[in-house]
């Protein structure tokens, strides 16, 4: 029996950066691959052109939208995996209602996004890097000493959001025995209870906790859905952690109250991004930025290669994909 093929819409750069040598030998003991050879990213005509034949398609960063002409040349097209995270931008809903199986990375890229939140907790209680500055600046050492900060494990920390990335901040949290809020429609009761985490209102959030992170996914339901009436909530000396999204947040409304001075934000997403060069978030001393890199880090580019190199071999398998996308939550997703 000939090998199924495989085409990879991904650069040469991109692809050695996901996958490594044992994930590479695991493909091609499996697929006739093709592709991700290229310099640069298709574009949708491209793929068009080039899918037919394939019973897969591995998908990333720069893979082009699977538009209805790329799906119209994909009769053979059984499973796509997305080596990355969001699919919404990529991936039609069409897709999945065809009978096409869509599986993604995203799992993988949450556990480096989740280290980097709790980061932002500690770093936004402490914020140590002002005295690190102060210390190569040479000021003096009691001056250096003037403030100390907080603890994270004195605080009420909030997550708005209760997907994959804030479901492993919990756990990553659980060591520090804070009590935890979330503010997430779709979280039911019973898992709530198992996470040990209180479900509350968006305003109860602000209100009650000092250190909140957003985690939600960009869906009509939450764009622009944090505004100024939430951030004048945040009690003095609040943390907004923001490595998710942008656009679940009014971004002039959260830069209005920065400039009060009186909250810190550590900040990963921007609407635009790049973040423009003349951002008044640029220069606030009370607010860390960071270029929308919580989720790289060469081990976690790694794992999601070799995540969506054993869910290939699990469909070839047919056994039950771990990571799978479905028409029921499709529309809940980034």
């Amino acid at each position: 029996m000939p090998k199924p093929e495989a085409l990879i819409a991904i650069t040469r750069s991109l692809r050695s950066t996901l996958f490594g040598p044992e994930s590479e030998e695991r493909l091609a003991a499996r697929f006739a691959v093709r592709g991700g050879d290229q310099d640069t990213n298709l574009t949708s005509d491209e793929l068009a052109d080039r899918i037919g034949g394939c019973a897969a398609l591995i998908t990333g960063w720069g893979t082009p939208e699977i538009t209805p002409a790329v799906l119209a040349a994909a009769g053979d097209l059984r499973i796509i995996a997305h080596s990355a995270g969001s699919v919404r931008r990529l991936i039609p809903k069409a897709a999945l209602e065809r009978g096409i199986a869509v599986t993604h990375a995203a799992p993988m890229i949450a556990e480096a996004v989740a280290e980097f939140t709790v980061f932002g907790m500690l770093l936004g209680l402490r914020w140590p890097h002002r005295q690190n500055a102060w210390m190569h600046e040479g000021r003096p050492w009691s001056e250096c000493r003037a403030t100390g900060g907080n603890l994270l494990e004195a605080q009420r920390v909030g997550l708005i959001g209760c997907g994959y990335v804030a479901q492993r901040v919990i756990r990553k949290l659980q060591g520090f025995g804070m009590p935890i809020a979330v503010y997430d429609p779709y979280l039911p009761d019973e898992r709530a209870a198992a996470l040990n985490v209180t479900r509350v209102s968006l305003e109860e959030l602000f209100s009650t906790c000092r250190v909140i992170a957003n985690h939600a996914p960009t869906t009509p339901e939450t764009d622009g859905m944090v505004t100024a009436k939430h951030f004048k909530l945040l009690q003095d000396g609040g943390v907004f952690i923001n490595n998710a999204r942008a656009r679940a947040v009014n971004q002039d409304d959260m830069i209005a109250e920065l400039a009060t001075g009186r909250i810190r934000a550590v900040l990963d997403v921007f609407n635009p991004e790049p973040l423009l060069p003349d951002s008044p978030l640029r220069g606030m001393d009370n607010v860390f930025l960071t270029p929308h890199m919580a989720g790289l880090s060469d081990d976690t580019r790694l794992r999601q290669g070799a995540a969506m190199v054993a869910e290939l071999e699990r469909f070839l398998a047919d056994e039950a994909l771990h990571f799978p996308i479905t028409v029921e939550t499709y529309d809940r997703m980034a």
